[in-house]
């Protein structure tokens, strides 16, 4: 990057001044100044304001818009909600005196509502078809000339490599607290007997509102680059050298880049890029330096085209040097998004699994896909062998704590969606499938409950640890056929996950389909015509993995391709039409095993109370207390 001079630089100005209205959202928390401690908020500072009023003089301008949003520290709103509430504002700002221009500057978690605002005003819909609704979009969205994201958390925040130690340290309590307050304080629903989840819980990475705000982006690049009908505004993201909050990785997006501008503020941290101080205000040289630098920049941002600021900002093929490892993409990075693929496939394993069957299961869907033709691409061309794109992303060793652990699965879900939207975005047209083992199912099948823009045209569960009577039904043309291997000796199904839903624990939110097989597979008769046809292939002969097993490749290729299901004849020991009595018998036993388990365990330390006492006791309770955290978190 260039280095920045300490002057502020000229302002462009028009021949006439065109009338603008000025959009400025804060960021998330309340300041807090007590117990020793000064720690500002996000709510935007009245030297930002001067700055940008200096920029936009109140003859050209009106009044700034500064909303009053619900953003504070303890905040559960919903942020479809915030959005909607911002729409009014602007519309009630259009209607009073139209405006010729919009600027709409987001600070922090502002920036997530920033963008989502700008698609839905487009007519961009929470749907997976990734059409604009043309007629729903806004007068005045046509007028957005600008997005500039201070501090922005493009992708959702997360803790990093990047994130200092002390921040590491506080932030999960924290937001285990804030967690619990939302749960038990906010709201609590009389039937589910918990409250909505705290609002900074939903701008995390890969949550569903900041995986449908990137979607809708994308409808809208997409809807403007085929009608050229006018054309995107121009996105500049600032963010501090210093950000201790904000890791790189939170502030870029994957993918085509064009008509972003990144530039990096030097020696300034998250909330110094907020608090703009004039060069007047400060006896200290060096203090005053960097003001005169983030006002410069922060003035060239609002108010530069992207050529004009070429010299500050980072260039798109260095910005993926800023991410970490299990940051980068998925797929290669040079795949461009018009490579020709006619179907993704994501393969993706279970827990205490090192993942390297979704490979070869990979290799056997393309093999698959290389004998069969795919339509023309255009009339008259020659035809084309049927090409297929299987990535297999890891989300690395998973233990059994992560998924008993209702927040374990919630982050492997938030993991996925972001894999789903990088897909989406490298090839936005093109149908996605998924063929997922243990909690791999799980992923799948909560990705679909949490966000309305997932769909998958074709999906394989193998050990499946979703619920029996999951709603498929309820998502209509979002998933076109499920096909369900139900193994015949699943245990580890049948005496955990599958337990819990026979006993009724409805919180443990998973259940036995790969053992008991899906309810609505029965219902397909009756099902309504845009319901996913639900197929239980019963039955599988072995145990958790048999569903994955080699000699099934060539089924489950077959059905992700072409939609074929499994053959089963009569006397084959390999594909059984019904459990052996033994089996039978274990599986009504299977019901009690989360009770024998915590009776065994209870029993234990019970033991070595009543042999031991002393120093001896303390020695022991230790080994049975590690013992048993291993089991737990590394089994």
């Amino acid at each position: 990057m260039s280095s920045v001079t300490g002057s502020t630089p000229a302002i462009d100005s028009s021949p006439a001044p065109r009338r603008t209205a000025v959009l400025i959202l804060r960021g998330w928390s309340d300041p807090v100044h007590r117990w020793g401690l000064n720690i500002p908020g996000g709510a935007i500072s009245d030297s930002f304001r001067d700055l940008v009023r200096e920029v936009f003089p109140q003859e050209e301008a009106g009044e700034l818009l500064v909303p009053d949003l619900d953003l504070g520290t303890f905040s559960t709103a919903d942020p479809n909600d915030l959005v909607a509430g911002l729409l009014r504002v602007v519309d009630a700002r259009w209607n009073s005196q139209p405006f010729e221009r919009l600027i709409i500057i987001g600070f922090s978690a502002g920036t997530l509502l920033a963008r989502n605002l700008y698609a839905t005003a487009c007519g961009a819909r929470a749907e997976p078809d990734g059409t604009v609704d043309a007629s729903a979009a806004r007068p005045w969205a046509s007028r957005v000339e600008r997005l500039v994201l201070v501090a922005g958390i493009t992708r959702g925040w997360s803790i990093s490599s990047a994130t200092p130690a002390l921040v590491r340290f506080v932030a999960p309590l924290a937001l285990f607290f804030l967690n619990q307050w939302a749960r038990w304080f906010c709201g609590r629903s009389p039937v589910l007997k918990r409250g909505p989840p705290p609002l900074i819980q939903q701008f995390k990475r890969g949550a569903p509102f900041v995986i449908e705000s990137r979607l809708k982006l994308l409808q809208v690049e997409r809807h403007v680059r085929q009608s050229a009908a006018g054309q995107l505004p121009h996105t500049v993201l600032l963010l501090g050298s210093k950000d201790e909050y904000v890791s790189p990785a939170d502030a870029v997006d994957l993918g085509p880049r064009d008509g972003y501008t990144y530039i990096e503020v030097p020696e300034s941290n998250h909330i110094a890029l907020l608090h703009v101080q004039h060069a007047r205000s400060t006896d200290d040289a060096d203090k005053q330096r960097r003001a005169e630098q983030r006002a410069g920049l922060l003035l060239r941002a609002l108010t530069q085209s992207p050529a004009q600021l070429a010299d500050v900002a980072m260039k798109h093929a260095d910005i993926d040097d800023w991410l970490d490892d299990m940051d980068r993409p998925v797929l290669p990075p040079d795949r461009a998004p018009e490579d020709p693929v006619d179907h993704v496939v994501f393969i993706v394993h279970g827990i205490r699994d090192n993942g390297f069957w979704t490979k070869r299961i990979g290799r056997e869907v393309k093999e698959l896909a290389r004998r069969r033709q795919a339509p023309p691409r255009a009339q008259g061309s020659a035809p084309r062998t049927l090409v297929v794109s299987a990535p297999s992303p890891s989300y690395g060793f998973f233990s059994m704590w992560d998924f008993v652990n209702p927040w374990g699965r919630e982050e492997a879900t938030y993991w996925f969606l972001e894999k789903y939207a990088e897909v989406s975005v490298r090839w936005p047209d093109v149908p996605v499938s998924y063929i997922g083992h243990s909690n791999g199912t799980y992923l799948a099948a909560n990705a679909l409950a949490d966000c309305r823009m997932v769909a998958f045209q074709r999906i394989v569960f193998a050990g499946s640890v979703v619920r029996t009577d999951y709603p498929w039904g309820d998502l209509g043309n979002r998933v076109g056929s499920v096909l369900n291997l139900v193994a015949t000796a699943d245990w580890v199904v049948a005496c955990l996950p599958g337990a819990f839903e026979r006993l009724g624990w409805n919180g443990a939110g998973v259940g036995g389909a790969g053992f008991d097989g899906f309810q609505e597979a029965a219902d397909n008769q009756n099902a309504e015509a845009t319901a996913p046809e639900v197929h239980n292939f019963c039955f599988i002969a072995g145990g958790h993995g048999a569903g994955i097993d080699e000699p099934v490749w060539p089924d489950i290729a077959a059905f992700i391709v072409d939609g074929t299901l499994p053959q089963q004849t009569s006397n084959d020991p390999a594909r059984p039409r019904q459990r052996s009595p033994w089996q039978q018998r274990w599986a009504r036993w299977a019901t009690w095993a989360p009770l024998a388990i915590g009776a065994v365990v209870t029993g234990g330390a019970a033991l070595l109370v009543a042999l031991t006492d002393g120093v001896w006791l303390a020695v022991l309770a230790a080994a049975y207390v590690l013992l048993i955290n291993n089991i737990v978190r590394f089994y």
